[in-house]
């Protein structure tokens, strides 16, 4: 690479050459002077020719690599084939800035470029740049000259509030937003310039810790791989804004506006707004150092000849506490694909959509009964997945719910895993290693050849179900919004709920003494748990309730609900109800909930 690349791909710097040759040889003078000879300058500026267009087509170049062997090459390389028509955001900006009559504007530190904005209807100025000020964080400032917009991440110096020229800050207030309050997931929805422009949709989210959807809908042109990196900025972006500070500034911060680069406390801050006259309070977020996108689209891989939507692959997962969890595949993939749910396999009331391809597969060798609660770094796993790749991941985002699996077991289990290493053994075939297993409340009870699997990502949809079609026989309907519904598939199932049902309490102790078996347990909760700064974790329930049964080889003897974790009984009396010393009970405790009854249940075996 050459010294200081970061060996991405930069179309805007390879614009600009190419506006600032053709600008300078465009304009008559000393250095391009007119002929003598003929009625012309030097160099004509319309018959200029760029040697790095290629008249192979895009994208079939660079894509079709079994035609043309120097398709790799495009990605760093000088072509203009797939550049030379993306559009600088500065002059969509300038272009409707101008239609609203806004002459005063600085659009210098734009940098960002799109493959397409489209307008489909009048409105205001405002309102047709929001989604893409939105989409890009762009700063939209009203400096003294006019209005300044310019892309993130640019600003000139850093002012520090604290110092001895800026002199003392006023009064400050610190916020920190409730981790329920962020949003999981940043949905796109752009059109794909790979895909005739189809409505399409890129997803970023967190598995945990937060509940909300902030939901983007963009009229802009982009590939897959380009939206996707715009969907994972934004995320970072409003997930960076947690901890904002909110200050009143000096008088020597006049010269600050919005966008503004500045350091406060020993940490960088962004200034996101800014309120009041000569006494003025800024609102700060924390700083992300980004860089716009100064790439347009990726070549991507050659498609084959036309084929129409398939009917789709359905899977149904009694995961989610409010219904169902829905993957979907297919080949070819059609986005969107409806999901419509029936409780007579007659009339089907739509319930939502599946905008991505899940990844599916299946197991390659069995899966023995595993051990809960720690790594099992002796056991592997080989796995064959349809479509898409498997990747290793540090154990941290394993931690935060990345490279997470849904395995079939038998009775419409599914036992939820993680898994660090992922080893490409064969084509789509992976060994999986460093597993975590029996997570999200499920028993790692194992499973044989060929069951199927899925990738817990955000590729899954949820399937809201009413409180009275749980337990009841429903049918699922899943088809191409391309297609026509002859062409769904349908699956029934039956709504457990198991998402909701209380996880099994954990660190089952037993002991005796001559007159007395007392049992204890810590209680495990499913919500809001992974917050290691709190004395306990939530209690996630209505009421804190327990469910304690004893049982012999010949059946239960007794039953006993508490609401504390420990249970305690009188020798005799278990002796009298097991019919004698010397045999063998177990003892099963299950947390009980007002919503699904009994959890999963831990036991212990003690004998009398």
């Amino acid at each position: 690479m050459p010294h200081f690349s970061s060996g991405e791909r930069d179309d805007l710097i390879q614009r600009r050459g190419l506006e600032a040759l053709l600008s300078h040889w465009s304009q008559s003078g000393a250095h391009n002077p007119l002929s003598s000879l003929y009625d012309g300058p030097m160099v004509e500026a319309d018959w200029v020719h760029v040697l790095a267009f290629d008249a192979r087509p895009w994208p079939d170049f660079p894509a079709r690599q079994t035609v043309w062997a120097d398709g790799g090459n495009w990605r760093l390389g000088h072509w203009l084939n797939g550049r030379a028509g993306l559009v600088p955001v500065a002059r969509i900006v300038s272009d409707i800035a101008g239609q609203c009559e806004v002459s005063a504007l600085d659009v210098e530190a734009l940098d960002d470029l799109v493959s397409g904005y489209v307008l489909a209807q009048a409105g205001t100025g405002r309102d047709a740049l929001a989604p893409l000020v939105n989409l890009l964080g762009l700063s939209v400032i009203e400096g003294p000259q006019g209005l300044v917009v310019r892309s993130a991440g640019r600003f000139d110096g850093s002012f520090q509030i604290h110092d001895r020229q800026a002199g003392d800050a006023g009064d400050f207030q610190v916020h920190y937003p409730a981790a329920e309050d962020q949003s999981r997931d940043t949905r796109l929805y752009h059109l794909d310039d790979s895909a005739d422009y189809a409505p399409a949709v890129a997803s970023a989210r967190q598995a945990v810790g937060a509940s909300g959807v902030d939901i983007i809908s963009a009229p802009v042109l982009a590939d897959p791989s380009l939206a996707q990196r715009w969907a994972e900025q934004h995320f970072a972006r409003q997930r960076s804004s947690g901890g904002s500070v909110i200050i009143t500034l000096p008088p020597s911060a006049l010269a600050l506006m919005p966008g503004d680069k500045v350091g406060f406390a020993g940490q960088d801050y962004r200034i996101e707004a800014l309120q009041g006259g000569t006494e003025r309070q800024a609102h700060l977020v924390p700083w992300q150092a980004e860089t716009p996108r100064l790439a347009g689209s990726e070549a991507g891989t050659a498609t084959g000849p036309l084929m129409p939507p398939a009917r789709p692959v359905l899977l149904l997962l009694n995961r989610h506490p409010d219904g169902l969890l829905a993957a979907v595949h297919g080949r070819p993939w059609s986005a969107p694909v409806e999901l419509a749910v029936s409780t007579d396999g007659a009339v089907f009331e739509a319930r939502g959509q599946c905008d991505q391809r899940a990844i599916m597969g299946e197991l390659l060798t069995d899966l023995a009964p595993g051990p809960v609660g720690y790594w099992d770094e002796a056991g592997s796993l080989e796995v064959c997945v349809y479509e898409g790749r498997l990747e290793s991941r540090a154990r941290r985002d394993v931690f935060a719910g990345k490279n997470r699996l849904a395995i079939e077991q038998a009775g419409g289990e599914w036992e939820v895993m993680d898994f660090a290493r992922a080893e490409l053994v064969a084509e789509q075939c992976y060994r999986l290693s460093g597993l975590l297993r029996g997570q999200a409340g499920s028993v790692a009870a194992g499973a044989k050849v060929g069951a199927r699997l899925v990738l817990l990502d955000g590729a899954l949809a949820t399937l809201s179900l009413a409180a009275h079609e749980t337990g009841i026989d429903l049918s699922v309907r899943a088809w191409p919004a391309a297609s026509s519904v002859q062409n769904a598939a349908i699956e029934p199932v039956v709504s457990r709920r198991r998402g909701a049902r209380c996880h099994a309490p954990v660190h089952l102790r037993l002991s005796r003494s001559a007159d007395e078996v007392r049992a204890r347990w810590i209680r495990c909760t499913r919500i809001g748990g992974d917050h290691w700064g709190v004395e306990d974790v939530p209690l996630g329930e209505a009421e804190e309730l327990y469910e304690v049964r004893v049982s012999r080889s010949q059946g239960e003897v007794l039953r006993q609900r508490v609401t504390t974790p420990a249970w305690q009984s009188d020798v005799s009396t278990l002796t009298a109800l097991a019919g004698g010393a010397g045999t063998v009970l177990t003892i099963h405790v299950a947390q009980i909930s007002r919503d699904s009854g009994a959890g999963l249940s831990a036991r212990a075996d003690i004998t009398l």
